[in-house]
């Protein structure tokens, strides 16, 4: 089906190096990335991004209702010293 997925979605900040100076360190970034969170289709199956099976020469539109993709979210703070 056709679709259009957002894939890769990453926030990333710098804090304030006055804030990092009261904290006793030189720096820090904090980052909040997201992975396959939307998707817009009219496809009214599981996940319209079927993967293609070689093995099996009829497999091009067939999804066999597999699992859809799963949501991530990753949080992450670096910090320097």
């Amino acid at each position: 089906g056709d679709f259009i997925r957002v894939n890769n979605i990453t926030f990333s900040y710098s804090v304030n190096k006055m804030f990092c100076k009261k904290l006793h360190i030189d720096n820090m970034d904090v980052a909040v990335s997201m992975r396959k969170i939307l998707t817009f289709t009219n496809y009214s199956g599981q996940d319209p991004e079927i993967p293609q099976d070689s093995s099996d020469p009829f497999w091009f539109g067939t999804d066999k209702a597999r699992t859809p993709v799963p949501q991530a979210y990753t949080f992450s703070i670096a910090i320097g010293f």
